[in-house]
């Protein structure tokens, strides 16, 4: 896990979010691929409606 995205360090819901996009456009996916990975993983639609634990997850994934 990259330790300045765990929560164990207090990073704001909005820091790891960002950080998600980030990592999103670095790795080039498509809206299909994120909605596919949510509803597989978290059963969600969107990153909107991830938990910030779910939120962390996902950048791990990423």
């Amino acid at each position: 896990m990259n330790t300045y995205y765990s929560s164990s360090n207090n990073t704001h819901p909005g820091e790891i979010f960002a950080h998600i996009e980030a990592q999103i456009r670095r790795l080039d996916w498509m809206q299909e691929n994120i909605k596919n990975y949510l509803m597989q993983t978290f059963n969600k639609r969107a990153r909107v409606f991830l938990t910030v634990d779910e939120g962390e997850k996902f950048l791990d994934y990423l």
